[in-house]
């Protein structure tokens, strides 16, 4: 009970604020190993991704945890451009599917089938997630650009010129 209680304790000191509502949660959170170090290796990031708090159908965000994942991330992107990342990111994905195929017409047992796209899977997962710790550099680069020749509304200015009129 101890662990419990210190784990609800360290959540619970964070600020947290919505971040995305999914109504598949259950799956979403059947990949959530691929945030781990191991799998984001595998996506070129050295580092985890930060915790997140689901509930009914909500995912919460930390921005000290997001901040840090940044940090660590903005290092590779001064080795590689976001260009370059990705294309790695394509080209990953790929030939996952290629290997997927091959793994589901293969006749090894199910559980050996099953344990193989599980481990492509947390990679690609992985790929996905850093999709959105790149949207949170670039959107940080971004007011701050804006900050610099625009006075005002600056979420209201990056609004009108990010989305185009129908």
């Amino acid at each position: 009970m101890k662990d419990k209680e210190k784990i609800k304790k360290e959540v619970l000191k964070r600020k947290w604020e919505h971040w995305a509502d999914r109504p598949f949660g259950a799956f979403i959170l059947s990949l959530a190993k691929g945030n781990g170090k191991k799998y984001m290796r595998r996506a070129g990031i050295d580092a985890a991704w930060p915790g997140m708090i689901f509930q009914k159908g909500s995912f919460y965000k930390n921005m000290e945890g997001w901040d840090l994942l940044a940090k660590q991330i903005e290092k590779k992107l001064k080795r590689n451009t976001v260009f370059e990342i990705v294309k790695s990111c394509e080209k990953f994905s790929q030939k996952s599917k290629k290997e997927l195929k091959t793994i589901l017409k293969s006749k090894d047992d199910t559980l050996e089938k099953f344990e193989k796209v599980a481990e492509t899977l947390y990679t690609m997962w992985a790929f996905c997630f850093s999709t959105h710790i790149l949207e949170h550099i670039y959107s940080r680069r971004l007011r701050e650009e804006v900050s610099r020749y625009r006075i005002g509304d600056q979420e209201k200015f990056i609004g009108d010129i990010s989305y185009p009129k129908k």
